[in-house]
């Protein structure tokens, strides 16, 4: 979508901003690259980074492949940081969320998401704790 926008206006940023509502109208129903694509537009110049992972969550949940990879490379940068209610419970969603998106890598063979994945099933991330 930003790259037939940006045809239109030589300008990326306008691009972008002319974009960003097709992307939100898609997320709204549940597409996945496009929870994608609008979390690329909050990340981009540094904007909000809570909007980023939020979008970053539900794109890696509804199944975007490039989500999942950098929802699972970022994970320790977004985590919750507080202990209120609410944060506990979006931590613990976003715990689950990293489990599955690294099962759900873990069949490439990728050795640092092999690693992670085995570091979920030690500490019990998302899953029944096994020490084996």
């Amino acid at each position: 979508m930003e790259e037939q926008t940006l045809t239109l206006t030589k300008d990326k940023k306008s691009a972008w901003k002319m974009a960003a509502p097709y992307y939100q109208a898609a997320y709204f129903k549940h597409h996945a690259e496009a929870a994608y694509r609008f979390a690329q537009y909050w990340d981009r110049d540094g904007w909000r980074e809570s909007m980023y992972s939020l979008y970053l969550e539900w794109a890696a949940k509804w199944g975007s492949p490039a989500a999942i990879r950098d929802f699972v490379c970022r994970y320790d940068e977004f985590k919750a940081k507080t202990i209120t209610r609410d944060a506990w419970r979006r931590q613990q969603s976003q715990i689950r969320t990293y489990f599955r998106c690294c099962r759900l890598l873990s069949d490439k063979g990728d050795p640092e998401i092999l690693w992670k994945l085995g570091t979920c099933y030690l500490n019990g991330d998302g899953v029944r704790q096994d020490r084996e």
